[in-house]
């Protein structure tokens, strides 16, 4: 599975009323690196030389590397590069281009830091001479999907004569958010959509546009902006993923019928896929309520069909409903249920029942296609499975004892935002789930 003080600051609103941008977020698993591309506004006021306020622009690339070796939490770290260049309202100019180097938490928290040079110029009445400096830059930003906005704490130490130094305070928007280049963090839910055989799962674009005028607005609201954030950014994620399991429950049950499944499973998919697409909604709507725009799934196309050799297909179909559906969306049922348990909004505990109910139906709906599989396709089948999950299983153990959620937020989860603990009890419990079936059949 996988919100008006704003979730995201009111320019974004701006920025989309100026033309609806498309969003396609990273693949649903970790990727080990990205590029990334960003652009972005700074407001600033600076004291030293002339004190006064600015207003700037900044572009930067960074190459982020997932949990490098030695790296102390659960996130990447980004190295690149940057400029700006800021307009000073006493007529000068300020510019400053260098090497940055961030640490992006998997709670949508960026730490960004700068070192390089500055070059401002002289002011427009000459009073106040230009020069170089040493540029120096710690940028708390918070990361939420569509775009980066912390304050900005920069300073330049003044290096040839007559050049100033400065203390510059000020706040950054910047977007898109590298979210858009690396996958910042897991989401739980639904089947995943995947474009051929080991290929990553992947998530739904977003369409991002205005807010809607007559949006119905509730009363309930998050009182700290993290935790709108964070509630924006996990269920905009969660109707991404929902959405992709739409086609991925169309190509299972194409997959049924062509192996020569049972009727009743391959109808059972095909209500799997319009459950899925209810989700879609049901998330997209709790989305919105924490953010100033309108966002709004696109539904991918259906996967082209892959398995030509019957046996193939039969393996196929068992490993994707053993790992995807008995463990993966068993897990999303069991944190639905979990989150529900502390969530105090009514609407969201609606949502999340009704997720947990129907993903709950969906892992059962794997286990009958495993077990279909394994009666039509024999030993093949059954020695991949043995093989899959033997070669997996250590990978599994090593992977709940690394499961992280979102930052430990009260607020945030009375408000249906699943925590660490749940996330990883929930998994723990699609575990035991798939060893009790491995035990049974393998």
């Amino acid at each position: 599975m996988h919100r008006h003080s704003h979730a995201i600051p009111s320019s974004l609103g701006a920025l989309a009323l100026a033309g609806a941008v498309w969003l396609v977020p990273g693949t649903a698993a970790a990727q080990d690196s990205g590029h990334a591309l960003m652009a972005g506004l700074t407001l600033s006021y600076s004291i030293g030389a002339r004190s006064g306020f600015g207003i700037g622009g900044d572009l930067r690339y960074t190459y982020f590397q997932d949990e490098p070796q030695g790296f102390p939490i659960n996130g990447s770290l980004g190295i690149g590069a940057f400029f700006q260049g800021t307009y000073l309202l006493n007529g000068a100019g300020r510019f400053a281009f260098g090497a940055h180097a961030n640490m992006l938490t998997n709670v949508f928290f960026d730490l960004d830091t700068e070192f390089g040079a500055t070059i401002r110029t002289e002011s427009k009445e000459g009073d106040v001479p230009g020069g170089v400096g040493v540029h120096l830059g710690l940028v708390p930003l918070f990361n939420a999907l569509v775009l980066e906005t912390g304050p900005t704490f920069r300073g330049s130490i003044g290096v040839t004569e007559g050049m100033e130094s400065e203390f510059i305070v000020g706040g950054d928007i910047r977007g898109p958010g590298p979210c858009v280049y690396i996958d910042c963090f897991q989401v739980v839910s639904g089947r995943p959509l995947r474009t051929g055989p080991n290929a990553e799962a992947t998530f739904a674009p977003l369409r991002i546009g205005p807010p809607h005028p007559a949006r119905p607005r509730r009363k309930a609201k998050a009182s700290g902006r993290g935790t709108r954030e964070r509630l924006f950014s996990h269920w905009a994620r969660a109707a991404s993923a929902e959405c992709a399991s739409v086609p991925a429950f169309l190509a299972l049950a194409r997959d049924l019928s062509r192996a020569g499944a049972p009727d009743t499973l391959v109808s059972r998919a095909i209500r799997s896929a319009e459950e899925e697409e209810t989700h879609t909604k049901l998330c997209a709507a709790l989305a919105n309520e924490w953010s100033p725009v309108h966002l709004s799934p696109e539904l991918p196309p259906v996967p082209r069909r892959s398995d030509e050799c019957p046996d193939a297909l039969l393996c196929r179909l068992a490993l994707d409903s053993f790992w995807d559906g008995l463990l993966g969306e068993g897990a999303a049922a069991a944190e639905a249920r979990r989150t529900r348990l502390f969530a105090k909004d009514e609407p969201t505990r609606e949502v999340l029942s009704v997720i947990a109910r129907d993903e709950q139906g969906h892992a059962e709906l794997s286990e009958q296609i495993v077990a279909f599989c394994l009666s039509a396709g024999g030993k093949s089948v059954r020695n991949a499975l043995r093989e899959s999950v033997e070669r997996s299983w250590a990978g599994e153990e090593t992977r709940l004892s690394h499961v992280e959620g979102a930052a430990e937020d009260s607020e945030a989860r009375m408000l249906g935002l699943p925590d660490a603990a749940a996330q990883r009890l929930a998994r723990e419990e699609a575990f035991e789930a798939s060893m009790r079936l491995v035990s049974r059949t393998l």
